[in-house]
């Protein structure tokens, strides 16, 4: 978990210094649908595994998608505790601007907000296969309970 999170942190990295020289970029996370041929062609040693994939280019201006929205911050960033009294506002705005989004984005085809995308995402299994792939790849331990 920790080389996990450790490797997002970098991608993130890459990506604001990619930003900061003018280089626009994508995290392709899809890269974990077929990980045998990802480590194949990368010819990673044991004890490795692909987490995700960064392609980076020069945007072109006139083909620049419209940014997704992010979470408003009073409901992303707290000062010493949660607040809960924030969340539900915030949520009900952040449905609005990415129901928004999603309609200019598909031309009207989806008028869906986030909170019904993410909970259709988080409710079906994906990538049943991962863990075969890493006890593979060498991360079993081998504990007694």
């Amino acid at each position: 978990m920790i080389g996990s999170i450790e490797g997002g942190l970098v991608g993130q990295n890459i990506m604001v210094m990619a930003e900061s020289i003018g280089l626009g970029g994508v995290i392709i996370g899809g890269i974990r649908n077929n990980p045998n041929k990802v480590i194949e062609l990368l010819g990673l040693p044991k004890c490795t595994f692909p987490l995700f994939g960064i392609c980076l280019g020069y945007p072109d201006s006139k083909q620049m998608p419209w940014l997704k929205p992010r979470l408003p911050k009073e409901i992303a960033i707290f000062d010493e505790c949660y607040n809960k009294e924030s969340i539900d506002e915030g949520l009900r705005y952040y449905e609005k601007i990415t129901s928004n989004y999603y309609s200019r984005r598909t031309k009207g085809e989806s008028m869906d907000g986030w909170s019904k995308r993410i909970s259709e995402y988080i409710t079906k299994e994906r990538r049943p296969f991962l863990k075969e792939k890493l006890i593979k790849q060498g991360f079993y331990v081998n504990r007694k309970a």
